[in-house]
Protein backbone atom coordinates (compact mmCIF):
# COMPACT_ATOMS: atom_id res chain seq x y z
CA UNK A 1 0.00 0.00 0.00
CA UNK A 2 1.49 3.36 -1.40
CA UNK A 3 1.53 5.87 0.77
CA UNK A 4 1.86 10.06 -0.16
CA UNK A 5 3.18 12.89 1.96
CA UNK A 6 0.69 15.47 3.45
CA UNK A 7 2.10 18.10 4.90
CA UNK A 8 1.12 18.98 8.74
CA UNK A 9 -0.62 21.56 10.23
CA UNK A 10 1.38 23.55 12.52
CA UNK A 11 -0.85 25.87 15.20
CA UNK A 12 0.88 28.25 17.78
CA UNK A 13 4.03 26.21 16.89
CA UNK A 14 2.82 22.40 17.26
CA UNK A 15 2.16 20.09 14.47
CA UNK A 16 -1.32 18.62 14.47
CA UNK A 17 -3.02 16.31 12.36
CA UNK A 18 -6.11 16.99 10.88
CA UNK A 19 -8.43 13.83 9.65
CA UNK A 20 -11.30 14.68 7.56
CA UNK A 21 -14.35 12.22 6.53
CA UNK A 22 -12.86 11.25 3.60
CA UNK A 23 -9.99 9.93 5.21
CA UNK A 24 -11.53 7.10 6.99
CA UNK A 25 -14.88 6.52 4.77
CA UNK A 26 -13.06 3.04 2.79
CA UNK A 27 -12.49 1.99 6.55
CA UNK A 28 -15.67 2.54 7.59
CA UNK A 29 -17.45 0.89 4.87
CA UNK A 30 -15.42 -2.10 5.66
CA UNK A 31 -16.21 -2.06 9.42
CA UNK A 32 -19.33 -1.41 9.20
CA UNK A 33 -21.03 -5.10 9.51
CA UNK A 34 -18.38 -5.75 11.99
CA UNK A 35 -19.50 -6.89 15.62
CA UNK A 36 -17.68 -6.87 19.22
CA UNK A 37 -17.44 -10.06 20.75
CA UNK A 38 -16.61 -10.45 24.97
CA UNK A 39 -16.84 -13.22 26.36
CA UNK A 40 -17.07 -12.77 30.48
CA UNK A 41 -14.97 -15.52 32.46
CA UNK A 42 -12.12 -17.30 30.76
CA UNK A 43 -10.68 -16.13 27.78
CA UNK A 44 -11.64 -18.34 24.32
CA UNK A 45 -9.28 -19.32 21.76
CA UNK A 46 -9.90 -18.61 18.10
CA UNK A 47 -10.59 -21.94 17.66
CA UNK A 48 -13.20 -22.18 20.11
CA UNK A 49 -14.97 -19.17 18.65
CA UNK A 50 -14.77 -20.14 15.06
CA UNK A 51 -16.55 -23.46 16.50
CA UNK A 52 -18.95 -21.76 18.19
CA UNK A 53 -19.90 -19.35 14.82
CA UNK A 54 -19.99 -22.82 12.65
CA UNK A 55 -22.39 -24.52 15.09
CA UNK A 56 -24.39 -21.45 15.97
CA UNK A 57 -24.02 -18.94 13.56
CA UNK A 58 -24.79 -22.27 10.78
CA UNK A 59 -27.72 -19.33 9.01
CA UNK A 60 -25.49 -16.98 7.90
CA UNK A 61 -22.34 -16.88 5.42
CA UNK A 62 -19.08 -17.42 8.03
CA UNK A 63 -17.97 -13.81 8.93
CA UNK A 64 -14.18 -13.31 9.08
CA UNK A 65 -12.73 -13.26 13.00
CA UNK A 66 -10.09 -11.11 14.44
CA UNK A 67 -8.77 -11.17 17.95
CA UNK A 68 -7.67 -7.53 19.91
CA UNK A 69 -4.76 -8.07 22.54
CA UNK A 70 -7.13 -6.10 25.12
CA UNK A 71 -8.99 -9.38 25.22
CA UNK A 72 -12.30 -9.26 22.62
CA UNK A 73 -12.72 -10.60 18.93
CA UNK A 74 -14.12 -9.03 16.19
CA UNK A 75 -16.09 -10.10 14.02
CA UNK A 76 -16.68 -9.05 10.18
CA UNK A 77 -19.98 -10.01 8.62
CA UNK A 78 -20.19 -10.32 4.67
CA UNK A 79 -23.74 -7.98 4.98
CA UNK A 80 -25.87 -5.97 7.20
CA UNK A 81 -28.10 -8.50 6.97
CA UNK A 82 -26.20 -11.25 8.41
CA UNK A 83 -24.92 -9.06 11.20
CA UNK A 84 -28.65 -8.36 12.54
CA UNK A 85 -29.60 -11.67 11.95
CA UNK A 86 -27.28 -12.60 14.11
CA UNK A 87 -27.82 -9.93 16.98
CA UNK A 88 -31.54 -11.04 16.92
CA UNK A 89 -30.75 -14.63 17.22
CA UNK A 90 -29.38 -13.44 21.20
CA UNK A 91 -28.56 -13.75 23.34
CA UNK A 92 -25.40 -16.51 23.18
CA UNK A 93 -23.45 -18.54 25.74
CA UNK A 94 -20.49 -20.56 25.71
CA UNK A 95 -20.27 -23.04 28.31
CA UNK A 96 -22.91 -21.63 30.31
CA UNK A 97 -21.47 -18.20 30.51
CA UNK A 98 -23.04 -15.18 28.42
CA UNK A 99 -21.18 -13.87 25.07
CA UNK A 100 -21.85 -10.25 25.06
CA UNK A 101 -22.16 -9.19 21.29
CA UNK A 102 -22.02 -4.84 20.34
CA UNK A 103 -21.97 -3.29 17.29
CA UNK A 104 -19.00 -2.05 16.46
CA UNK A 105 -17.85 1.85 16.43
CA UNK A 106 -14.73 3.42 15.74
CA UNK A 107 -14.90 4.81 19.05
CA UNK A 108 -14.88 1.58 21.12
CA UNK A 109 -13.17 1.00 24.16
CA UNK A 110 -13.19 -2.63 25.58
CA UNK A 111 -12.93 -0.81 29.35
CA UNK A 112 -15.40 1.64 29.35
CA UNK A 113 -18.11 0.25 26.95
CA UNK A 114 -18.10 -3.52 28.15
CA UNK A 115 -20.82 -2.72 31.05
CA UNK A 116 -21.35 -4.32 34.70
CA UNK A 117 -24.34 -5.56 33.44
CA UNK A 118 -24.20 -8.73 32.70
CA UNK A 119 -27.22 -11.27 31.39
CA UNK A 120 -27.33 -14.43 33.36
CA UNK A 121 -29.82 -17.35 33.91
CA UNK A 122 -31.08 -17.25 36.73
CA UNK A 123 -34.13 -20.46 38.48
CA UNK A 124 -36.21 -20.04 40.69
CA UNK A 125 -36.70 -23.44 42.30
CA UNK A 126 -40.69 -24.41 42.96
CA UNK A 127 -42.26 -21.65 41.59
CA UNK A 128 -45.96 -22.05 42.34
CA UNK A 129 -47.64 -22.96 38.76
CA UNK A 130 -50.25 -19.83 39.16
CA UNK A 131 -47.27 -16.86 38.77
CA UNK A 132 -45.95 -18.67 35.56
CA UNK A 133 -47.39 -16.12 33.69
CA UNK A 134 -45.34 -13.55 31.88
CA UNK A 135 -46.79 -10.44 34.28
CA UNK A 136 -45.78 -11.91 37.01
CA UNK A 137 -42.25 -14.20 36.55
CA UNK A 138 -41.64 -10.40 35.17
CA UNK A 139 -42.42 -8.72 38.42
CA UNK A 140 -40.21 -11.60 39.97
CA UNK A 141 -37.94 -11.16 38.04
CA UNK A 142 -37.23 -7.76 38.09
CA UNK A 143 -36.49 -7.78 42.06
CA UNK A 144 -33.37 -9.62 40.51
CA UNK A 145 -32.29 -7.31 37.31
CA UNK A 146 -33.93 -6.26 34.13
CA UNK A 147 -35.89 -9.57 32.50
CA UNK A 148 -34.59 -10.14 29.12
CA UNK A 149 -37.00 -13.81 28.56
CA UNK A 150 -37.33 -16.65 29.66
CA UNK A 151 -36.35 -20.23 28.15
CA UNK A 152 -38.18 -22.63 25.87
CA UNK A 153 -39.69 -24.86 28.67
CA UNK A 154 -41.05 -22.19 30.52
CA UNK A 155 -43.00 -20.72 27.30
CA UNK A 156 -43.92 -24.23 26.18
CA UNK A 157 -44.71 -25.28 30.44
CA UNK A 158 -42.72 -28.14 29.20
CA UNK A 159 -41.37 -28.05 32.48
CA UNK A 160 -42.81 -27.48 35.94
CA UNK A 161 -40.45 -28.12 38.25
CA UNK A 162 -38.56 -24.48 38.21
CA UNK A 163 -38.77 -21.26 36.25
CA UNK A 164 -35.69 -20.19 34.19
CA UNK A 165 -34.97 -16.51 33.26
CA UNK A 166 -32.35 -14.68 31.30
CA UNK A 167 -31.89 -11.78 33.66
CA UNK A 168 -29.43 -8.94 33.02
CA UNK A 169 -27.84 -8.22 36.79
CA UNK A 170 -25.50 -5.55 37.85
CA UNK A 171 -22.67 -7.34 38.85
CA UNK A 172 -21.16 -4.91 41.19
CA UNK A 173 -24.02 -5.38 43.59
CA UNK A 174 -24.79 -8.37 45.59
CA UNK A 175 -26.91 -10.94 44.07
CA UNK A 176 -29.68 -11.64 46.00
CA UNK A 177 -30.28 -15.38 47.07
CA UNK A 178 -34.20 -15.23 48.18
CA UNK A 179 -37.07 -12.76 47.06
CA UNK A 180 -40.42 -12.12 48.75
CA UNK A 181 -43.19 -12.22 46.84
CA UNK A 182 -47.34 -11.19 48.10
CA UNK A 183 -49.92 -13.30 46.47
CA UNK A 184 -53.31 -11.90 45.39
CA UNK A 185 -54.85 -13.53 48.81
CA UNK A 186 -52.47 -11.36 50.66
CA UNK A 187 -50.02 -14.17 51.56
CA UNK A 188 -46.31 -13.78 52.20
CA UNK A 189 -44.07 -16.24 50.31
CA UNK A 190 -39.92 -16.61 50.30
CA UNK A 191 -38.85 -17.65 46.93
CA UNK A 192 -35.56 -18.66 46.36
CA UNK A 193 -33.20 -18.12 43.63
CA UNK A 194 -30.51 -19.71 42.16
CA UNK A 195 -27.70 -18.58 39.77
CA UNK A 196 -26.80 -20.94 36.44
CA UNK A 197 -23.08 -19.14 36.63
CA UNK A 198 -21.93 -16.29 38.80
CA UNK A 199 -19.54 -13.64 37.44
CA UNK A 200 -16.48 -12.15 39.45
CA UNK A 201 -16.24 -8.57 39.49
CA UNK A 202 -12.57 -7.65 40.75
CA UNK A 203 -13.35 -3.89 42.87
CA UNK A 204 -9.84 -3.14 42.41
CA UNK A 205 -9.85 -2.99 38.60
CA UNK A 206 -13.48 -2.27 38.72
CA UNK A 207 -13.80 -4.84 35.99
CA UNK A 208 -15.94 -8.10 35.23
CA UNK A 209 -14.37 -11.44 34.57
CA UNK A 210 -11.50 -11.95 37.03
CA UNK A 211 -10.65 -11.20 40.80
CA UNK A 212 -7.44 -9.59 41.99
CA UNK A 213 -5.51 -11.71 44.81
CA UNK A 214 -4.66 -9.99 48.06
CA UNK A 215 -1.32 -10.76 48.56
CA UNK A 216 -0.87 -12.14 52.04
CA UNK A 217 1.61 -10.96 54.34
CA UNK A 218 3.61 -14.14 55.72
CA UNK A 219 5.23 -13.63 59.41
CA UNK A 220 8.13 -15.81 59.52
CA UNK A 221 9.02 -16.61 63.23
CA UNK A 222 12.33 -16.10 64.15
CA UNK A 223 14.35 -19.75 64.30
CA UNK A 224 14.35 -20.73 67.99
CA UNK A 225 17.50 -22.91 69.84
CA UNK A 226 16.57 -26.47 69.92
CA UNK A 227 17.76 -25.77 73.28
CA UNK A 228 14.59 -23.91 74.27
CA UNK A 229 11.02 -25.73 75.21
CA UNK A 230 7.71 -22.97 74.46
CA UNK A 231 5.87 -22.75 78.16
CA UNK A 232 2.24 -22.06 77.29
CA UNK A 233 1.22 -21.30 80.26
CA UNK A 234 3.35 -18.51 81.33
CA UNK A 235 3.89 -17.28 78.28
CA UNK A 236 7.74 -17.40 78.20
CA UNK A 237 10.79 -19.76 77.32
CA UNK A 238 12.89 -21.64 79.56
CA UNK A 239 15.95 -22.91 78.80
CA UNK A 240 16.55 -26.50 79.82
CA UNK A 241 19.91 -27.80 80.37
CA UNK A 242 21.21 -30.83 78.11
CA UNK A 243 22.00 -33.39 80.94
CA UNK A 244 22.44 -37.29 80.69
CA UNK A 245 20.52 -39.53 82.96
CA UNK A 246 21.60 -39.67 86.67
CA UNK A 247 22.17 -36.25 86.57
CA UNK A 248 20.73 -33.71 88.42
CA UNK A 249 19.51 -30.35 86.03
CA UNK A 250 19.90 -27.02 86.94
CA UNK A 251 17.88 -25.32 89.70
CA UNK A 252 14.84 -23.70 89.28
CA UNK A 253 14.44 -24.95 85.53
CA UNK A 254 11.54 -27.62 84.66
CA UNK A 255 10.37 -28.50 81.21
CA UNK A 256 6.32 -28.01 80.81
CA UNK A 257 4.04 -30.89 80.42
CA UNK A 258 3.36 -31.50 76.83
CA UNK A 259 0.16 -33.51 75.23
CA UNK A 260 0.63 -35.60 72.33
CA UNK A 261 -2.35 -36.47 70.35
CA UNK A 262 -2.25 -40.16 69.06
CA UNK A 263 -4.70 -41.99 66.64
CA UNK A 264 -2.84 -44.94 66.32
CA UNK A 265 -4.59 -46.80 69.28
CA UNK A 266 -1.55 -46.89 71.67
CA UNK A 267 -1.73 -44.37 74.91
CA UNK A 268 0.93 -41.62 73.93
CA UNK A 269 3.78 -41.28 76.55
CA UNK A 270 3.42 -38.40 78.89
CA UNK A 271 6.52 -36.31 79.76
CA UNK A 272 6.60 -35.37 83.22
CA UNK A 273 8.14 -32.60 85.42
CA UNK A 274 11.97 -33.29 86.14
CA UNK A 275 12.46 -34.51 89.69
CA UNK A 276 15.53 -33.80 91.94
CA UNK A 277 16.55 -37.48 91.70
CA UNK A 278 17.09 -37.06 87.90
CA UNK A 279 14.36 -39.33 87.27
CA UNK A 280 11.86 -37.83 84.34
CA UNK A 281 8.23 -39.24 86.68
CA UNK A 282 7.71 -41.20 82.81
CA UNK A 283 6.22 -44.68 84.21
Amino acid sequence: MGLKYTPPTIVNGEIEVVIEEQDIKSEMEFWENALIMYEIGEGLTMNAVKRFMMNTWNFVTLPDLYYHDEGYFLIRFRTRKDRDDVLKGGPYSVYKKPVLLFEWSPNFNVKEDILRVIPIWVIFPQLPLNLWGDESIGKISSAIGKPVMTDECIARKLRILYARVLIEVDVTRELKSEITVWNPAGGKQIQQVHYEWKPQFCTKCNKVGHMCKEREEIVKKPDETKRSWQNTDKEEWVSVAHGTKGKTPRAGLKAPEVEVACNNGFTALKIGTCFEDGGTGVP
